[in-house]
């Protein structure tokens, strides 16, 4: 019986198993926008960094930090995701399991979708915020698919990445809509019951409306 239980149970530890990295960045030509991208990237490779130091002095950032994952880092995948964005890795190396990096942002831009006049944007399936550019917009509104309802959180932020205003909802809405202010660039939207419960197909468009 006791083996029959250690066989059942052995599955379990290989599918729960995370792979931890350590990861020591240094960014030149840096900042607020910079990092999101880094960590943006990190998201999409399947990691989860749990940041030990953060340190800024002049235009370069030190970073250090532990990567959780399903899978091991993919250091290739990121260059290639970074370097998409306008951040080039000018030197690696590992040894022992580490990490170390060493990346130019002073080409830096976030490649994201954009919401404009002409064009809205569907967000994808995600257990990140989806990030946009919205500063060919005056007014947003945020639309649940098929009838559906959300618990709205959004967050509008300027180009240095400063905070211009916040929305969060604790009641659930079918839609949201709110004029942006001056100064707008970017927008973080996700749900403040968890982003695994924003249903695919949640759709964002350029509107006049009020809140």
């Amino acid at each position: 019986m006791k083996t029959l239980f250690w066989l059942l149970l052995f599955p379990l530890f290989l599918f729960s198993a995370e792979s931890r990295t350590i990861v020591n960045l240094t960014l030149y030509h840096a900042d607020k926008v910079t990092t999101k991208i880094i960590l943006s990237a990190l998201n999409s490779v399947g990691q989860r960094p749990n940041i030990s130091r953060f340190e800024s002095l002049s235009d370069t950032i030190f970073l250090e930090m532990e990567l959780q994952g399903t899978r091991p880092f993919d250091a290739q995948y990121f260059s290639e995701i970074v370097k998409e964005n306008g951040v080039n890795v000018v030197k690696e190396t590992y040894q022992k399991n580490k990490w170390i990096m060493e990346l130019d942002g002073s080409s830096g831009h976030w490649n994201l979708s954009e919401i404009t006049p002409d064009e809205g944007a569907q967000m994808e399936k995600s257990a990140s915020p989806s990030w946009f550019i919205v500063n060919h917009s005056s007014a947003i509104t945020i639309e649940a698919p098929y009838g559906g309802k959300w618990y709205p959180d959004v967050a509008v932020f300027d180009a240095n990445m400063e905070v211009l205003v916040s929305l969060r909802e604790f009641k659930s809405k079918e839609r949201l809509s709110f004029s942006l202010p001056e100064g707008a660039v970017y927008m973080k939207v996700s749900s403040a019951n968890g982003m695994k419960l924003l249903k695919e197909g949640t759709w964002i468009e350029h509107t006049a409306g009020e809140r």
